[in-house]
């Protein structure tokens, strides 16, 4: 078969957007049928995470409470004081905004 330029385009613009909507309606379509799929699987194509090279380590670190209960208390500490300040800040406005003077 000998195709034009523009037919070529045409059946490579239709081939990409049946990819690009597979990739959005497929998640779609496995939630609607009930099955237990990974979709997960589907959208993880990319080699650095599926590579042996970068072994997986989960480490869990535990706090511990008290130190969660100290900051808890801080914070609170912190809500009670009620403390707001206006007149701390210079007026920039009013040097920002009034005209140069004039020359007499």
């Amino acid at each position: 078969m000998n195709f034009s330029k523009k037919n070529k385009l045409r059946i490579t613009s239709i081939l990409l957007l049946l990819v690009f909507t597979s990739f959005l309606i497929t998640p779609a379509i496995i939630s609607i049928s009930g099955n237990q799929a990974d979709v997960i699987t589907f959208f993880s194509m990319n080699e650095e995470e599926n590579s042996n090279k970068m072994p997986k380590s989960f480490v869990f670190f535990i706090e511990k409470t008290q130190s969660n209960y100290k900051f808890l208390k801080f914070l609170k500490k912190q809500k009670n004081k009620d403390i707001f300040h206006i007149d701390d800040y210079s007026k920039v406005f009013i040097d920002v905004v009034s005209p140069p003077p004039r020359i007499a």
